[in-house]
């Protein structure tokens, strides 16, 4: 639905367009995402950078040099790096929204049930 409105909000602008990671080749790759699976890692930042440069370079501002989209180094996150962060960052922070959301989402809960069996 957000996709939606942003859709509708720039449809008929003049300007640079919306930047699109559905459209992007490589923007759903795992290897565009950081172990988090939130923040974009070096690939994906790189991605999204060359990205606007074309969003830019089409509305007719000038892109001197496209962002290369060759990593720079770094290490490649594997099944291993995605347990262990699962483990030591991931489970504690559910954990700690847990204690803060848990019951609330609980009595929400349970007030929906209840509201279906009047």
């Amino acid at each position: 639905m957000l996709n939606a409105a942003i859709d509708v909000a720039v449809a008929g602008r003049e300007g640079v367009g919306v930047l699109d990671l559905h459209r992007m080749p490589g923007g759903y790759d795992p290897a565009s995402w950081s172990v988090d699976r939130l923040h974009p890692s070096e690939a994906g930042h790189r991605l999204l950078a060359r990205g606007l440069g074309d969003l830019l370079a089409e509305a007719g501002f000038a892109v001197p040099d496209p962002v290369p989209t060759d990593c720079a180094g770094g290490r490649r996150v594997t099944a291993l790096d995605r347990g262990a962060w699962l483990i030591g960052v991931g489970a504690p922070w559910l954990a700690r929204r847990g204690r803060d959301r848990g019951p609330v989402m609980l009595r929400s809960f349970a007030g929906g049930l209840r509201a279906g069996r009047r």
